[in-house]
């Protein structure tokens, strides 16, 4: 059985988790569409289908019509957790900054996942060989950019004409090097990518600058896999071929654990992201080079 310290110290913990997810986590929120429906665990995307105009007869005739379907996409949300312990003695001797610290390692945790969760849905898209670009042999251009955009631009804009594709360090720097890129501002809604990363708006596309940790390599994905890699593979996207759902803000509580003679502080959220649209996403795999510049 635990006991719950008191209601003030946990409201100042919960308030200072939030303030770190606002300005530090959840780094792809707001590039993705929301769910049209939960049920428990099933979240669904509702798609609508493709309809041709037929010529219209000079004589009064049935209509013809078009059998338009709404087709439903759906996924399975998925629980996540970042939790630790705080020994009592050590309440007494870490400042405020030291606790403030534990709470941003858990948001950051979380909010890693959270952006994971997008590249993994993309990464697992069945793409039509049109929407891959390189085979992470070469080097990333502008031309392979401008070619990644277009051919999601020649698929039909819907609703939204936001396009987003994150680029590692890397990749963003060799772009830099075209003056046409190097030279453009960031067009970009208010998201929380657009307050500290190095961003762009090129011929219609948001690209930005994000942690190599998110992308996947040859060498696989993780937080130190990019300082051996050769390639590496990221997604550009338009935001309602993109969907992610959760079915609550995260939450947070610390508890006394008498037997443990210790606090445990617990941070849980669920999620899942899912390719609504395949036609709505390119696939870029490029070598992980440093920039060189031309000569």
């Amino acid at each position: 059985m635990t006991t719950e310290i008191s209601a003030v110290n946990q409201t100042a913990y919960i308030k200072g988790v939030t303030q770190k997810l606002q300005s530090k986590g959840f780094f792809l929120r707001g590039t993705s569409r929301e769910p049209d429906r939960i049920e428990g665990k099933i979240c669904q995307w509702r798609v609508g289908s493709r309809g041709e105009a037929t010529p219209l007869s000079p004589t009064i005739e049935r209509a013809t019509p078009m059998n338009l379907e709404v087709t439903p996409v759906e996924a399975t949300l998925t629980d996540w957790q970042a939790a630790d312990w705080v020994k009592f003695e050590d309440i007494n001797r870490i400042n405020f900054k030291e606790q403030d610290q534990i709470q941003k390692s858990a948001a950051h945790a979380l909010g890693r996942r959270f952006d994971i969760m997008h590249m993994e849905a993309l990464e697992g898209a069945s793409l039509h060989a049109s929407h891959v670009l390189g085979d992470g042999s070469t080097a990333i251009t502008l031309v392979d950019v401008m070619d990644a955009g277009d051919v999601i631009k020649g698929e039909g804009i819907l609703d939204s004409m936001d396009i987003f594709c994150p680029l590692p360090g890397r990749l963003f720097s060799k772009l830099k090097l075209y003056k046409e890129f190097s030279n453009s501002e960031w067009a970009g809604g208010d998201l929380p990518l657009a307050r500290g990363a190095d961003k762009v708006t090129w011929n219609g596309v948001h690209y930005f600058a994000a942690p190599n940790e998110m992308f996947l390599y040859d060498t696989g994905r993780s937080k130190d896999a990019w300082k051996t890699a050769a390639w590496v593979q990221t997604q550009m996207y338009l935001k309602p071929a993109l969907g992610f759902a959760t079915s609550y803000s995260m939450k947070s509580k610390i508890s006394w654990e008498n037997q443990w003679t210790s606090y445990f502080c617990n941070n849980w959220m669920d999620g899942v992201a899912k390719v609504i649209l395949p036609e709505g996403v390119s696939r870029l795999k490029f070598t992980f080079t440093k920039p060189v510049m031309p000569s």
